[in-house]
Parts: structure tokens; C-alpha cells; sequence
């Protein structure tokens, strides 16, 4: 898994707390709600990140590991005709 890019340019949730002083308090599902979608998006993008800092521990289902297996097995039968992006980029510039 690649890994995390640069910080993302959201608004800080630091600035104005959505959480109560102590956190042994959860906010509840419908105060998260009623926050600006500002906000809710920057909780969204700090929780992501959080997650993908650690993909280890990110737990994958079986059946997403057969539905992978079963793709990469089928790029093997097909013989992997893909190409680099740049390669497709650079060709799709010069027919555009």
C-alpha cells in the first residue's frame, strides 16, 4: 500500500473542538452530524489518515483477498497487457 501522502489542506479540528474536554467522552453520532461538512470532513480525513498509517492493522476480509487473487490470476491468464501510465498519458495527450 502506498504510502500517506502529504497533509491535506482541510481545516484543523483543533481550532474549535468537537469534543468535550475529557476524553473519556465520545461525542455522540448525531452531535458529529450536526457540525459543518467542513468539519465533518476533517474528522472523516484525521480518522483515514489514522488508518492508513498503520494498513497492518487495518483488518481485510477473506473475501476481498479471494476477489484479489482471483483478478491477479486473471491478469496472469490475459498476460498482463496493461501499460505505465506515463506511457498512456503521454499518448492520450498527443491524440487530444
Amino acid at each position: 500500500m502506498p504510502a500517506a501522502g502529504p497533509p491535506r489542506s482541510l481545516p484543523s479540528v483543533d481550532a474549535a473542538p468537537v469534543y468535550p474536554s475529557t476524553m473519556t467522552e465520545i461525542p455522540k453520532l448525531d452531535e458529529l452530524l450536526e457540525l459543518s461538512v467542513e468539519k465533518r470532513l476533517a474528522i472523516a480525513a484525521a480518522i483515514w489518515d489514522s488508518l492508513v498509517s498503520t494498513p497492518e492493522s487495518v483488518p481485510v476480509p477473506d473475501w476481498h483477498r479471494d476477489i484479489l487473487q482471483q483478478r491477479l490470476g486473471e491478469d496472469d491468464r490475459i498476460g498482463g497487457g496493461g501499460e505505465a501510465w506515463s506511457d498512456l498519458r503521454r499518448r492520450i495527450e498527443i491524440n487530444t
